[in-house]
Order: C-alpha cells, then sequence, then structure tokens
C-alpha cells in the first residue's frame, strides 16, 4: 500500500485486497480474503499503523481456526462460539457504519486513479516485475490447491 499510494489510495487498496485474496492460496478463502483485505487496507490507509491489522488479524485467525479446533467436537461450545461471532460481526458492522457517517470527511480516500490518470497508473501497479511475479507464483499456487481441493489432484 505504500508504494502504490502514490498512485492513490483506492488503487492501492485494491491490489493490496487482490493479492490478500490470491496470497491465501485457495478459491474457498479468495472472496472472503479479498473482502477482508479491502477492510485492512482501508483501515491501514487511514491510520498509516500497520499494527491494527496485525492485531485484527491474529484475532481473526484464533478465533477462526485455532479456536474452532479446541472446540469443534462440542456442539454446545460450537453454538456459543458462532453466537458470540455473529454478535460480534454486527456490532463491528454497527461501529465502523457509525464512525464513517460520523466522521464522514476524515474516511474519505484520494480520487486516486480518476484524478491521477486512470490506464497508465492502473498498468504501472499491475505490470512491472514484482506485480507480475507475485500474481503469477500465487496463480499457480491458487490452481494447483483448488484443483487438490476438489479432489482433481492427489
Amino acid at each position: 500500500i505504500d508504494k502504490l499510494s502514490v498512485y492513490g489510495d483506492r488503487l492501492a487498496i485494491l491490489v493490496s485486497a487482490i493479492g490478500f485474496g490470491i496470497f491465501h492460496g485457495n478459491f474457498e478463502q479468495f472472496f472472503y480474503a479479498t473482502f477482508i483485505g479491502f477492510l485492512f487496507g482501508y483501515i491501514y490507509s487511514k491510520t498509516g499503523k500497520i499494527i491494527y491489522t496485525i492485531i485484527l488479524h491474529a484475532t481473526m485467525n484464533f478465533f477462526g481456526s485455532a479456536l474452532i479446533l479446541l472446540i469443534e467436537n462440542n456442539e454446545i461450545l460450537m453454538m456459543i462460539y458462532s453466537a458470540i461471532i455473529f454478535i460480534l460481526w454486527i456490532i463491528g458492522v454497527i461501529v465502523l457504519v457509525c464512525e464513517i457517517v460520523d466522521n464522514y470527511e476524515k474516511f474519505k480516500l484520494d480520487r486516486g486513479v480518476e484524478a491521477v490518470g486512470g490506464a497508465k497508473i492502473v498498468l504501472s501497479a499491475f505490470v512491472n516485475p514484482g506485480a507480475i511475479v507475485f500474481f503469477i507464483v500465487f496463480a499457480f499456487e491458487f490452481v494447483l490447491v483448488t484443483l487438490q481441493t476438489f479432489g482433481y489432484l492427489i
């Protein structure tokens, strides 16, 4: 995001979110990881502090995997866990919407690509050696893991 922010916050967040989705390496996680990547990118762009996204990501990983493994065989704990996660998501969405409404001017992103020059900026963000290698490697990994998930590869 720091390197791409010279082209505008919107493009930086978009590229970062797509990269975050691809980096998760499989089709099952791609879409929600990309959505979360948008949220993390937005938070980082507005605060400039990576620690907030690190804490959020670590918390999500703990609740989404480690804790599940500990309680997956207990139906009552799983129901309690599901209810708590649902309530936290609702609270999170309400807090986010309230923050954006209360501080609308502060939450505006710059015009980004539209203000700077459109297609040339997008090309320079996506068509450079680092981005090309990243997308090739992770696209290959993405396809392999997806094929394995659906049973086409052993």
